[in-house]
């Protein structure tokens, strides 16, 4: 399983945050040696308040050929704030059966103590139980003139651009880089000068701006 929000592969519950799009990704085979009509695919969701306004399922048909096993992505749209938890699927089986599964995941299995030793006991997993937040920012991080590989001691200029496509504006806007003694941020004109100066810039609702890094490749 994985995150659009997509589920990760740590065992902790995902926050998602309203109006994301949650999608969950699991493997099916077809065991019989008939082609396997699956409709109307969706997932099977429950809210902590009951409401079913809470979030919309999107359905998904496809076809199996005998023996044939494939990746499917299922998607929901978390609409409100809340506990939600994904318990499984539903469909319908050649147009006509009503069928269900049920996830049942386990987490790490559990070694420390003599009786998880002899015990079969395993340490419990959240992925499937969500916590939708209100709506924030979502940033898009473009990264344009990166070179494939840099020489000691050379100056290059990359162009940084960030766009919010969240629904929310970014009230302040941060840059850590991991190795901050070897990048200068600022504006292009502030990087023509010999002593660049840092800048924070600060991205407004729905808008994207564009400012330069000088990188410099030294020990």
């Amino acid at each position: 399983m994985e995150r659009c929000a997509v589920i990760g592969g740590d065992l902790l519950p995902l926050v998602p945050y309203s109006q994301e799009t949650i999608r969950v990704e699991f493997e099916v085979s077809n065991p019989l040696q008939v082609l396997v009509d699956i409709s109307e695919m969706c997932l099977d969701i429950s809210h902590t308040d009951g409401a079913a306004e809470a979030f919309t399922t999107i359905p998904f048909n496809f076809s199996l050929s005998p023996s044939q096993r494939r990746i499917v992505a299922l998607e929901a749209i978390a609409l409100l704030p809340g506990g939600m938890s994904v318990n499984g699927v539903r469909w319908t089986l050649s147009s006509t059966v009503p069928s269900a599964h049920v996830f049942r995941l386990k987490g790490r299995r559990l070694n420390r103590s003599h009786e998880e030793k002899v015990g079969c006991f395993y340490e419990p997993d959240k992925r499937l139980e969500l916590t939708v937040v209100p709506q924030m920012p979502l940033l898009r991080v473009d990264v344009s003139g990166a070179p494939p590989v840099l020489m000691h001691g050379e100056l290059v200029k990359l162009t940084l651009e960030l766009t919010n496509i969240g629904s929310e504006p970014v009230r302040s806007c941060s840059m850590n880089p991991s190795l901050p003694h070897c990048a200068m941020v600022g504006t292009p004109q502030q990087l023509d000068d010999p002593f660049p100066c840092f800048a924070l810039c600060i991205v407004a609702d729905g808008s994207s701006h564009s400012y330069a890094t000088a990188l410099h490749c030294r020990r």
